[in-house]
């Protein structure tokens, strides 16, 4: 899927939110330093933000789905510009007229799809 324009832009900053609310879980900022042999309070971001890069899909996708459901609360706004990306299981585009339709899993399994495939988005120069 490309993820281009203010849209794409917008989604990207959505999933690197997601991916900042881990720093600041005590469990998995302990889990990055034993990786990257940190101190945990000598930690920076980019740091954290590297490490999680490097990490294979399946953690990968799991710290999304932990994030989705227990970091940062996403508004309205910041939910459709991952979900906008995503289609229902009869292949209907995901709007505001038929998220209810959709359960907890539905929407937190919707919103990873999306953050790994933005993830794989190379945006550093």
């Amino acid at each position: 899927m490309a993820y281009t324009g203010i849209d794409g832009l917008r989604a990207y900053k959505v999933m690197a939110s997601l991916v900042r609310s881990l720093y600041f879980l005590a469990e998995i900022t302990s889990e990055c330093a034993k990786t990257t042999q940190t101190k945990p309070e000598d930690m920076s971001f980019e740091v954290f933000f590297r490490w999680f890069d490097s990490l294979d899909k399946d953690r990968k996708r799991s710290l999304f789905k932990l994030s989705v459901i227990h970091g940062i609360t996403l508004d309205q706004d910041e939910l459709f510009a991952l979900l906008k990306y995503t289609k229902d299981k009869n292949g209907i585009a995901i709007s505001k007229a038929n998220i209810g339709n959709l359960s907890v899993k539905e929407i937190a399994d919707n919103i990873t799809d999306v953050c790994m495939e933005l993830s794989e988005e190379n945006v550093f120069f």
